[in-house]
């Protein structure tokens, strides 16, 4: 299979019981396997005992998909979350 960019997709629903946005980055559609996801709060990466999530699955077109998530508080949510993905 020829070398195939990921497709990115941002989502962050909100949970009005706690307070709490959950920032999720989802890259899909990428081959071959190796890549690197990392998520970034104000140009600086965020420390990876605040992430959830980095399983590396397969989709069913052979290529692969990976998920991470990253829990913001609403006064954090204020401050952009970036993401950069290197394949």
């Amino acid at each position: 299979m020829a070398r195939v960019k990921p497709r990115v997709k941002v989502m962050n629903p909100f949970c009005n019981e706690t307070g709490v946005v959950q920032m999720t980055c989802l890259a899909t559609g990428f081959y071959p396997r190796h890549i690197n996801l990392t998520l970034f709060q104000d140009d600086q990466p965020v420390i990876e005992e605040r992430i959830t999530g980095g399983e590396l699955l397969p989709n069913a077109d052979g290529t692969y998909q990976m998920r991470k998530s990253v829990e913001l508080t609403v006064k954090e949510k204020g401050t952009p979350t970036h993401l950069l993905t290197k394949q």
